[in-house]
């Protein structure tokens, strides 16, 4: 069974909005007026079959889709723009090469950059994600994949902040390997000269220090560099 990822229905988010601020609530605390109890009691069966509510003795409450729609929800908040989670994979060819991938949507569009996925609420670890990625990706499997170190940077153009970005870089090497479209095999002393990610040639030359971890902070100003291909 595919389940929902949101709801829609103004009842059911209603619903949700209540239990949000209750660990348990009954059946007449979280009724709206103008619904009658039998079109009510449908919205609550859909809740309850998605997962987003559960019933009790002590009365509704939310279910595992319930609350992990209330931890990213801002419908009803004023919040600050957050910061990306990023699974960046640093691989090596047999050369030495860097695989790189060319972004084809904004931000930063038609500049290169490591092949990267978003995190996610339901990786088991960063090292299984990266797995995943490089599987979705590329269509390989790593061998001995390592968390190399985290970056965190803050990408301005002028005085706006556009991003904030914490990468898991993680670093594998494979045999020989075609790069499939849009992407390319680079000499890492060459990344600087192309139109690269905000903070990539700082990131791929922090890792070549080979620590067994490390961790950095870059702020770094935006503006659009000229279109450069690797010789």
């Amino acid at each position: 069974m595919v389940r929902k990822s949101s709801v829609k229905n103004d009842y059911q988010k209603y619903i949700l909005s209540q239990l949000r601020t209750s660990q348990f609530a009954r059946f007449s605390d979280i009724k709206p007026e103008n619904i009658n109890s039998n079109s009510f009691s449908y919205h609550l069966k859909e809740l309850l079959k998605g997962g987003w509510i559960t019933k009790s003795a002590q009365g509704y409450s939310l279910g595992p889709s319930g609350l992990a729609h209330a931890a990213r929800d801002t419908e009803e908040k004023t919040v600050r723009m957050q910061p990306n989670l990023m699974i960046a994979l640093l691989i090596q060819d047999p050369e030495g090469n860097v695989l790189l991938h060319k972004k084809s949507e904004q931000p930063y569009i038609a500049t290169w950059e490591l092949p990267s996925v978003p995190a996610a609420v339901a990786d088991t670890s960063i090292r299984d994600a990266a797995e995943w990625a490089a599987r979705k990706l590329l269509h390989i499997t790593p061998d001995n994949p390592r968390h190399a170190g985290d970056c965190y940077v803050r990408v301005h153009r002028g005085k706006v902040a556009l991003t904030a970005t914490m990468f898991h870089i993680i670093r594998f090497a494979v045999g020989a390997y075609e790069a499939p479209t849009n992407f390319m095999w680079v000499d890492p002393l060459k990344i600087a000269a192309l139109s690269h990610a905000p903070a990539l040639d700082q990131i791929v030359a922090r890792a070549f220090f080979n620590d067994p971890y490390f961790f950095e902070e870059y702020t770094v100003q935006y503006s659009i560099q000229a279109p450069l291909v690797a010789e």
